[in-house]
């Protein structure tokens, strides 16, 4: 987002194709300077099937992060928000958290939305 408008969006793909962060990105050109983003998980750490999120939101000097739940995979849990904080960048979590944990729960915690709210 820049100046109230929405410049990109995205999601994640099916596994070892883009996630949102990457998606989005491939929408806008430049660096980021005067641009937020908005996710729902937290921007992944490492590079796995894809590359890090956290890092290329880094390369590309995003403003601000706004992060509704911290990513519950046991190779993040946290080190998103670090790698982002460590460049600099101003990072908000809890953006709407009960929302995000409810509509992700069924990816992240098993089908049960209860499961969520007990992780």
């Amino acid at each position: 987002m820049r100046e109230g408008v929405i410049i990109a969006r995205g999601y994640t793909n099916t596994p070892g194709c883009d996630h949102a962060e990457a998606m989005a990105l491939r929408q806008v050109h430049g660096d980021l300077r005067d641009a937020s983003a908005f996710v729902t998980l937290e921007p992944c750490s490492f590079h796995g099937r894809t590359p890090s999120c956290a890092k290329a939101l880094v390369q590309r000097r995003i403003g601000r992060v706004f992060v509704g739940i911290l990513d519950p995979h046991p190779r993040n849990q946290g080190a998103g928000i670090d790698i982002l904080r460590a460049a600099g960048i101003p990072v908000l979590t809890g953006i709407l958290e009960d929302e995000v944990r409810h509509d992700l729960a069924p990816y992240l915690f098993g089908k049960n939305t209860r499961d969520a709210t007990t992780e």
